[in-house]
């Protein structure tokens, strides 16, 4: 075993992870669709349809808005850190 290997296998088990948690939610699912004839499958695709509404808003406003508040956002913290500096420096000075 190389140094190297540790990322490859985290890698590995995130995505043997993700894959077992998908495989035990689609088995899980069939049964609960079995168990009620079917009708589940209604309750599943007002979930996907609320889930795709919830994906599109975000792409089309979430990431939009971010854009647009992207400026105002640096200045923000540009004077947050000059105001940090302003208050080390005055800390520094009383303490001489």
């Amino acid at each position: 075993m190389e140094p190297g290997d540790g990322g490859e296998r985290q890698r590995r088990g995130a995505c043997l992870s993700i894959l077992m948690t998908g495989a035990a939610t689609a088995f899980l699912l069939m049964l609960v669709v079995l168990a009620t004839g079917g009708w589940a499958m209604y309750v599943v695709w007002v979930g996907g349809a609320i889930m795709a509404f919830g994906l599109i808003h975000y792409g089309l406003w979430g990431q939009w808005m971010s854009r647009q508040t992207a400026g105002e956002r640096e200045e923000e913290e540009g004077r947050q850190k000059a105001e940090a500096r302003e208050a080390s420096m005055d800390r520094g000075e009383r303490g001489a």
